[in-house]
């Protein structure tokens, strides 16, 4: 299988480039320290709110392209430079990451190289600090992008008639916030805090569901649904 990159829903190999190199960085973590006067070292708040920010993460690629004429080494170069800058901020796939995806964009002019019809471009995307996965956890998730390593099968929806106390994991590295889908107003309990759902899809900022098991208990006669992607580094 061939190394490949989408972007903005297009692949390299549809634009007859080839990936030389695809190199993802970690993302840095936001350290945040205060000095105070008088004192030896420094408050860290790099944890202020409860879990460690990042900051973008950097993934350095190369592509080679091979034409049969300056004209058309031209006509590629501009091409390629549509496809990456003209693309503003997308999805990026790595063909060799099944089931997962970044949300990136190129900031910067890529750097050309040409000799004859031959041509190389050197650029960097500048992602969202961690990735995603393609699938919404515990909705018909596919078995070819399920890791059995770090997933884990579970269910996010739930039919509810009074009350009752459900699970739902986050296996990612970082909290989420999920899209409640509801059928009827829900009353929903995490980690003693009251949250109201209409009836239809909701994303409160303030529900987030943390690393690991998340205990909720809801009130209600319908049917919940928890919508989210997982994120890892």
């Amino acid at each position: 299988m061939k190394a490949e990159i989408k972007f903005n829903g297009i692949s390299s190999l549809d634009l007859d480039l080839i990936l030389v190199s695809f190199e993802p960085q970690p993302p840095a973590p936001n350290i945040i320290k205060t000095p105070v006067p008088y004192m030896n070292g420094s408050y860290d708040f790099s944890k202020l709110y409860g879990e460690q920010t990042y900051s973008e993460r950097k993934i350095p690629c190369k592509l080679l392209f091979n034409t049969k004429s300056r004209n058309a080494l031209y006509a590629k170069y501009t091409q390629v430079l549509e496809w990456l800058l003209g693309s503003g901020k997308a999805n990026l796939e790595y063909n060799n990451e099944i089931g997962m995806y970044y949300t990136a964009r190129v900031e910067t002019p890529p750097t050309w190289d040409m000799a004859k019809n031959k041509g190389t471009f050197d650029f960097e995307f500048i992602a969202y600090p961690f990735k995603l996965s393609t699938a919404l956890q515990g909705i018909n998730q596919l078995w070819d992008t399920f890791n059995f390593e770090t997933d884990i099968v579970q269910q996010s929806g739930f039919t509810v008639a009074g009350t009752s106390t459900v699970s739902v994991y986050n296996t990612g590295s970082v909290k989420v916030v999920p899209s409640i889908i509801c059928t009827a107003a829900m009353v929903v309990i995490k980690s003693g805090v009251t949250y109201n759902f209409p009836v239809g899809t909701t994303k409160n900022f303030g529900f987030m569901l943390a690393k690991g098991l998340n205990s909720l208990t809801i009130t209600g006669t319908g049917a919940i649904t928890f919508e989210f992607h997982k994120e890892v580094f």
